[in-house]
Parts: C-alpha cells; structure tokens; sequence
C-alpha cells in the first residue's frame, strides 16, 4: 500500500517516528497499524484513510499517540538489544578470531580466484562460496561498527541523547 504525502505529513504531527517508518522497509505493517488506529480497520481504502487522517479527533490522534509510544518502545528494545549483544562479546577472543578468519577467508578466496583459474565445474560452487563468505564478511562489519550512523542517530534520539 502507498501511502500518499497527506497521510504521511499529517501522521507526522502527532507520531513522528511511525511517520518516518511510512517510506520505510516496514512501511506496510506501519501502513496497517495507522489506519487500524485511525479508520478502526487496518485494511482501509488509501481514500478512506486519507479522509480519516484530515478528519482526526481526539480517539484517532490519542490512538496515533499510543501507536508512536509503542513503536518507540520496539525501537528501544531492538537498538538495546544489538547494544546488548557487542557489550556481551566485547573483548572475548573467540568472535573476534571467527570474524578474523571469515574476513581472511572472503580475501583468500577472492585472490586465488584472481590467480588460479579454477577447475571445470567448480565454478559454480566457488560463486556460491563467495556469496556465502560475503554474507559473512557483511554480518560482521556490522556487528563490530553497527549497520550505519543514522542508525547510530536514531538510537540516540530515541534514548534522549544517552
């Protein structure tokens, strides 16, 4: 479901981050949830929605707010959550030798394969292994300096700046 600029703009006055999440990865949950809170079904019409999100009284703007303080409250949790996680393993040998070695491994690959041409039919495994190893390489990255600064931003918003 696309949302238009009216709903998106207006939903924004009252809860901000579920706005945000309206152009994002979840936005057709976040799409269902706002029009559930405003239209009480969550499978609305995009003209229905748009009528009710300029129309909103005191029940639809309190069910916005609630939704904005539960969405907020999954965010927290998650970003704690990954904090969690890196606070755990910081420091124990073991994750920092796995991710050492998968590292290695993509770059090892990755340079025979520019050196050795390699065996009939091991081609195909070999893209597969170097999709795998990237993959790999990809996980670690971001859980050793986090998937990205806006992330970073957003979690120290959500926080108070903490």
């Amino acid at each position: 479901m696309n949302v238009s600029k009216i709903v998106k703009d207006a939903v924004g006055q009252v809860a901000p981050t579920v706005a945000g999440a309206l152009g994002g990865p979840l936005a057709g949950r976040v799409v269902r949830e706002v029009s559930q809170a405003v239209t009480g079904r969550p499978d609305a019409p995009d003209a229905q929605l748009r009528a009710a999100v300029q129309d909103m009284g005191k029940a639809e703007l309190g069910a916005l707010a609630a939704l904005e303080s539960e969405y907020t409250a999954r965010l927290e949790i998650a970003a704690k959550d990954r904090a969690d996680a890196r606070a755990r393993h910081k420091g124990a040998l073991f994750p920092m030798v796995l991710a050492g070695v998968i590292i290695a491994g993509f770059f090892a690959v990755l340079g025979t394969l520019m050196v050795v041409a390699p065996p009939a039919g091991m081609r195909e495994v070999l893209i597969a292994l170097i999709g795998l190893l990237g993959g790999a390489v990809s996980s670690v990255t971001q859980f050793y300096f986090g998937s990205s600064q806006g992330s970073k931003d957003k979690t120290a918003l959500m926080t108070g700046g903490k």
